[in-house]
């Protein structure tokens, strides 16, 4: 049976309800900002947008999956759900998409 916020098993992507829990945004907005390299990066930082901010362009050799790894170990590997965070220590990249789904809202 799944647990509070959580459709599905090992065997299956998690589903994440985000409206049930408003920590995970916190987390999730926390992260972003402590990681500013890796948010430009996660939210494409252009050529025009750094000229118009009179800044360099953000270069970051890792590939957003692997950014959005760690945003959701993050997020979730510490979880107070014992569930969420056996989920992403097995499997971190189950919660990639669910984490990507997010950032685009």
């Amino acid at each position: 049976m799944a647990g509070p916020g959580l459709s599905g098993n090992k065997q299956h992507k998690p589903v994440v309800q985000w409206e049930r829990h408003p920590g995970w945004t916190d987390r999730l907005v926390a992260w972003c900002n402590t990681h500013p390299s890796e948010r430009l990066k996660l939210f494409s930082d252009s050529s025009q947008a750094a000229q118009e901010e009179g800044r360099a362009k953000e270069t970051n050799s890792q590939s957003k999956k692997a950014i959005y790894i760690k945003l959701a170990q993050a997020i979730f590997l510490h979880d107070k759900l014992i569930k969420y965070r056996n989920l992403c220590q097995d499997n971190p990249s189950q919660f990639v998409p669910a984490t990507e789904q997010r950032i685009s809202l």
